[in-house]
């Protein structure tokens, strides 16, 4: 018996789940029942779980969206019971704030032409000041 083709299907929810449990239901009508086999599932993760220092008056901050970032050092296997037998308390977050630097926010806002336009002036106010500077400078034998 030849090898059946095995295809991928993908199915993107809309709607968050009400229940721990998903049902896939298809109606095979006069075909023969269609053979499911090595699911896999995905879904984001919505929340984080964290232990903070207590009575800490401190506040809390939550970092992201540095992809170069590495991952963390530590295992998770060995604290994931502190954490989950820990009282939980609701956390509520203000608003986004804008951390990097005010070079990386000038190179994401200059786009298209601008950008050469840009960066070719920067090269040519380098070029003026090092010709300026080779001008000034004595020369070698005087």
């Amino acid at each position: 018996m030849p090898a059946k083709a095995t295809r991928e299907l993908v199915i993107q929810l809309d709607a968050h789940p009400q229940g721990d449990t998903l049902l896939l239901e298809t109606d095979n009508g006069d075909n023969p029942a269609i053979e499911l086999r090595e699911f896999r599932c995905y879904y984001p993760l919505t929340r984080i779980v964290f232990k903070a220092a207590p009575d800490s008056a401190q506040p809390v901050w939550l970092y992201y969206g540095n992809g170069e970032a590495s991952a963390p050092h530590y295992d998770l296997g060995l604290v994931a019971d502190e954490l989950l037998r820990a009282d939980r308390s609701t956390v509520i977050s203000g608003g986004e704030e804008n951390l990097s630097s005010k070079a990386e926010r000038v190179g994401e806002t200059l786009t298209g032409s601008a950008r050469y336009i840009f960066w070719g002036a920067l090269g040519l106010v380098v070029v003026a000041l090092l010709t300026l500077m080779s001008r000034l400078l004595p020369k070698p034998g005087q």
